[in-house]
């Protein structure tokens, strides 16, 4: 029996780290959905009012800025009562809902959420070992002199 194909969606990501939305982001454009970022629900809401439709707004309730993920979510149920809204704050959650929005899809080498998971903990582990390497100054920097015809 062929397996059905994958519906196609608009996904509106709103989520505040710039790491954790582009790898959700790259999941889903993989799955062939259409995909818009935004860092915060004033960049959400702007990206819905420019006339973007939206199947499924998938949000982080504790969006940076002025409003959360929960004005957004409110605000996108008033305007578009046709789009889904997923609240999702854990690494976890987030994970589960971009894998379970992709389905079965045709392309196997796609990972499972566990392992969506683990590739964005190894990128912000990285981040923050990137963090907190001091920056090398001149003074840090020895130079050995040059001499000509001696051996160093």
């Amino acid at each position: 029996m062929p397996k059905p194909a994958l519906q196609k969606r608009t996904v509106l990501l709103a989520e505040s780290d710039v790491i954790v939305r582009l790898a959700l982001a790259q999941h889903l454009r993989a799955c062939a959905h259409t995909v818009f970022e935004a860092a915060d629900a004033a960049e959400a809401k702007a990206i819905l009012l420019a006339g973007q439709g939206c199947d499924v707004l998938l949000c982080d309730p504790q969006l940076v800025g002025a409003d959360n993920g929960f004005s957004i979510a409110q605000w996108v149920r008033r305007h578009r009562p046709q789009a889904s809204v997923v609240l999702a704050a854990s690494l976890h959650t987030k994970t589960l809902a971009v894998v379970e929005l992709c389905g079965s899809t045709p392309d196997q080498a796609l990972p499972d959420s566990a392992a969506l998971s683990e590739k964005i903990r190894l990128m912000l582990a990285q981040r923050a070992r990137r963090s907190r390497r001091p920056a090398a100054t001149a003074d840090d920097v020895k130079l050995r002199p040059r001499s000509k015809g001696v051996p160093t």
